[in-house]
């Protein structure tokens, strides 16, 4: 019932498509003003500390009488139906899409990674995240629905947290409680929601009806969830940060190609409230949009020079107010510096070739799409791509980060491969037709390239993970880490079993746990596993090298309450073993 009343709630406005007379940029508009109100209203109730279902609800039913009451007073356009024709081609591909992303969520097949090793499953199910930032994301959207407050304290330790990424934890805390939905339980089916509109949106990108047939956006479709995803390198899979900015980023690349300079801003600022390091991918195409109008006038450089500053300044604004309620002002402005010039968190460098991220054969497709849009100056892909190879390439040699991180970046810059490789593939095809192929044969090519991705389905994903290997180099000397596999296990039933009567207590367990079990039921680890928020108060590694008179004293100074230890048993006269899982974890009472 809560979660019907709040899909309702949520997708109410979307009646305002009907007052549009092109439906698509209606729904843009629609879908990205939702979204940022979504965040404004997260914002606003927990900055005033009435962050609860009841106001969540009277806010939105406020909005949504509103834009009903908008919707009736504008002129409306009807949809017409005739003369459309179902394109089965891209039915299918929208249907293999679907279970591709379906059965990593819910029905995965390949290697999973355990706190005791890597194993293969078949078919398998696991209700939570994978990746370590999905599970900070959980812990976060907690403690603002357990506080009712912004999310500016690290629920991990309970220190002040400032973190230039807060909108997007106030916005999914927001879209929890409002559909009635445990963040824990909930985070997959999120994410595959994501996954699908991120798909959608590059479907409507690649296959631009005017220069490209529908064609071009079903192949991008099916070549988006090719896109290697590992344990450290997030992508589709995943619900953090960018998986919005890549969204409003996405719909900025419509805005561009219909010529909406207001849906344009709209976006980008939605973009830049919630996933400021997209600024490096949309000034690019903010200058391919100007390049594309034609408009050298110097009244109009003026306007869209003073546009660009609001549209940076705004949102920086917003983040900075909301982060300097905690800590003042100066010390957010330092931060937020730290956060533009940064060095890597990992200390090394990870392989991201190119040929790994996305299968060989279809860059050679993205190459053909590259040429055309050279040819035919298509300045919005050129630009923002170009930036995109330029941090590639440099972050493939160095540690050091401007403004967004390294993964990030191989994954923004594939998506735009990806929908070159469709317009590549529909143009490859009409070369084709022109030179040696009749028209009869483009089905049953468009029913063989189907039958071959649907029998690539059934491989997927593929290992291409296991070569994006990580390097480090200490003291002269390069040592090289295998990756994890994209999915992850790294919190089991057992050990929500054996926390199930813990709250809030201080533990100490191997990082992945303490990261995990944390979120999970809201106890407070002394190390956790290096993510979006993190934890370090004292080594798990180093406390289990002391002695039992060396742990007393820690426990003692640390006020730790309990003890997770991975495959060693603690013989300390202290310590009471409460329970024991099947992965050797063994759960000891301080006493």
């Amino acid at each position: 019932m809560i979660l019907a009343l709040g899909l309702i709630l949520l997708l109410a406005p979307f009646i305002l498509t009907f007052n549009f007379k092109d439906k698509k940029s209606g729904f843009l508009w629609v879908f990205v003003c939702v979204i940022i109100g979504q965040t404004l209203i997260g914002l606003t109730t927990q900055y005033f500390h009435v962050f609860s279902y009841l106001s969540t609800v009277i806010i939105n039913v406020c909005v949504d009488l509103l834009v009903v009451s908008i919707s009736v007073f504008l002129p409306k356009y009807s949809i017409k139906l005739s003369g459309i024709k179902p394109n089965w081609f891209v039915i299918f591909a929208c249907l293999i899409v679907f279970l591709e992303l379906y059965s990593v969520h819910f029905a995965y097949t390949g290697t999973v990674a355990h706190i005791d090793g890597n194993s293969n499953v078949l078919l398998q199910s696991f209700p939570y995240p994978s990746f370590s930032d999905e599970w900070s994301a959980i812990a976060i959207a907690n403690y603002s629905i357990k506080t009712h407050a912004l999310p500016t304290v690290n629920p991990l330790d309970g220190s002040i947290m400032m973190h230039p990424l807060i909108a997007f934890f106030s916005l999914i805390s927001e879209l929890f409680l409002l559909l009635g939905q445990t963040p824990l339980l909930a985070y997959q089916a999120f994410a595959f929601v994501g996954s699908l509109i991120i798909v959608v949106l590059i479907f409507v990108v690649a296959g631009d009806g005017k220069k490209f047939s529908k064609i071009s956006g079903a192949v991008a479709a099916l070549v988006a969830p090719l896109i290697t995803t590992s344990g450290n390198l997030p992508g589709l899979w995943s619900l953090i940060p960018v998986t919005l900015g890549i969204m409003f980023f996405l719909v900025a690349f419509i805005a561009v190609k219909i010529k909406d300079l207001k849906l344009f801003l709209t976006s980008s600022f939605g973009a830049l409230i919630i996933y400021p390091p997209m600024i490096i991918f949309l000034i690019p195409l903010g200058f391919a949009a100007g390049l594309i109008s034609g408009h050298y006038s110097r009244k109009k450089i003026f306007q869209v020079g003073f546009a660009s500053i609001i549209l940076v300044a705004l949102p920086a604004t917003v983040i900075i107010l909301v982060m300097s309620r905690s800590s003042g002002f100066l010390p957010t402005i330092e931060l937020v510096r730290s956060y533009i010039f940064r060095n890597s968190l990992d200390g090394g460098v990870s392989s991201y070739v190119i040929w790994d991220i996305i299968p060989w054969y279809f860059l050679g497709l993205a190459a053909i799409g590259l040429w055309h849009s050279i040819v035919s100056r298509c300045w919005s892909i050129i630009v923002p791509l170009g930036v995109g190879f330029v941090f590639w390439s440099i972050y493939a040699f160095t540690t050091h980060l401007l403004i967004i991180d390294y993964p990030r970046v191989v994954y923004v810059t594939s998506i735009m491969l990806v929908i070159l490789s469709g317009q590549g593939f529909d143009k490859l095809m009409e070369w084709l037709v022109k030179v040696a192929l009749k028209p009869t044969w483009i089905k049953p090519i468009m029913v063989i390239f189907i039958f071959a991705m649907t029998i690539s389905m059934l491989s997927y994903p593929s290992d291409a993970w296991s070569r994006l290997t990580f390097t480090m180099t200490q003291n002269g000397h390069q040592t090289f880490y295998m990756p994890d596999p994209p999915v992850t296990e790294y919190l089991t039933s057992q050990d929500l079993m054996l926390f199930a009567n813990i709250k809030s207590a201080v533990f100490i367990a191997p990082p992945w746990k303490g990261l995990t079990i944390a979120a999970a039921t809201g106890n407070f680890p002394l190390e956790s596993k290096m993510s979006t928020i993190s934890t370090l108060v004292y080594p798990y590694q180093q406390f289990m090298s002391l002695d039992c008179e060396q742990k007393s004293a820690v426990i003692k100074k640390y006020d730790v309450s309990y003890v997770y230890s991975y495959n060693q048993v603690i013989k300390c006269s202290n310590l009471s073993l409460v329970g024991i899982s099947t992965e050797n974890m063994y759960l000891y009472k301080i006493i």
